[in-house]
């Protein structure tokens, strides 16, 4: 086999120079190698370095040579990934209530006739109630003497909430009642009730699971229940009431944040009435219940009105609360 012969260089003159070149061009692409990779590595350092920080971007530190374009472009990402930072802006942990507190106004700042009704309201002449030319009389357990205890009641009020929709909502807008607010579980109920009553009075729909009669859940235990009926409606309601009807569901802690609402709304406690239907049933009533309140029975009436003793706290409430919440009578 013959050998791969070499040819002296001294034989080809031009082999030296070619070789020269070849070296140059290997080197400088070496370089250029070493130079981008560490490039690279500078750009990610200063990403990752970027998106760690809290603080604002500081400037890099003037170079010379062939970091000077390094520099600008780390510059230019610091300013980038800075402009994506959340600005602090101020405290807006109060711009809901504030929204919620006009939006509110315009709710209840004027009826049909025009009458303001909203803040530092006046008593208006009410519709005087005739019991004998009553005409809206339901099956909803209301006897006449009940119909002129509400009317007397309601109209000595400036707001109203209810729990239970029914004859009552209808005696409350015969009487003008000017601020109203109530929660029923039926939303058939609910819808006959809205297409007999003012624009102005507002309805919650308590979701408790499917009902049967008079709106009591099929499946009282729900876990969603006790938010839903006796929390829900009144935390949507920013202002306190004078009167709070409890002729519904779960009567008992209904009773227990009618008044906890009144409290926390501002309104003073001997400011504030809660007035319990059927309360002649003896569920409604318990020996460590009872004594926060002094309670006064409307004669030959199921009505009773419910006044805070000063002596009753929050906390004392709250525990009643705690324990019959539950109890759907």
């Amino acid at each position: 086999m013959e050998r791969i012969r070499f040819r002296n260089t001294k034989e080809n003159p031009n082999i030296k120079p070619r070789m020269s070149a070849l070296v140059t061009i290997l080197f400088l692409l070496a370089f250029m190698s070493v130079f981008l990779h560490g490039m690279e590595s500078k750009a990610r350092s200063a990403m990752i370095t970027t998106t760690e920080s809290r603080d604002e971007p500081e400037p890099i530190s003037d170079t010379t040579g062939a970091d000077k374009s390094m520099q600008d472009f780390l510059n230019h990402v610091n300013t980038m990934f800075a402009s994506n930072k959340p600005k602090k802006e101020r405290d807006t942990t109060q711009d809901f209530e504030r929204a919620l507190e006009k939006a509110y106004k315009k709710a209840y700042s004027t009826k049909a006739s025009g009458q303001r009704l909203y803040g530092g309201l006046r008593k208006q002449r009410r519709t005087k109630f005739e019991v004998d030319d009553w005409h809206k009389r339901t099956q909803g357990g209301l006897n006449d003497t009940d119909r002129v205890a509400l009317a007397e009641i309601y109209g000595q009020a400036n707001s109203l909430f209810e729990y239970g929709l029914g004859e009552s909502t209808y005696i409350a807008d015969y009487l003008d009642m000017p601020r109203y607010a109530g929660v029923d579980s039926d939303p058939r109920w609910i819808s006959m009730t809205r297409a007999n009553v003012s624009d102005h009075f507002r309805f919650h729909f308590a979701d408790i699971g499917s009902t049967q009669a008079h709106g009591a859940a099929q499946e009282s235990h729900l876990p969603k229940n006790v938010l839903h009926y006796q929390l829900t409606p009144l935390n949507a309601e920013p202002e306190a009431f004078d009167v709070y009807l409890v002729d519904g569901r779960w009567r008992v802690p209904c009773m227990f944040v009618s008044f906890l609402h009144a409290s926390a709304r501002g309104a003073n406690h001997q400011d504030t009435t809660v007035v319990l239907h059927d309360c002649h049933r003896d569920y409604y009533h318990h020996d460590e219940t009872d004594p926060l309140f002094e309670i006064y029975h409307v004669p030959e009436s199921k009505l009773c009105v419910y006044k805070r003793r000063p002596d009753t706290s929050n906390a004392m409430l709250v525990s009643m609360w705690s324990k019959y919440m539950d109890k759907s009578m």
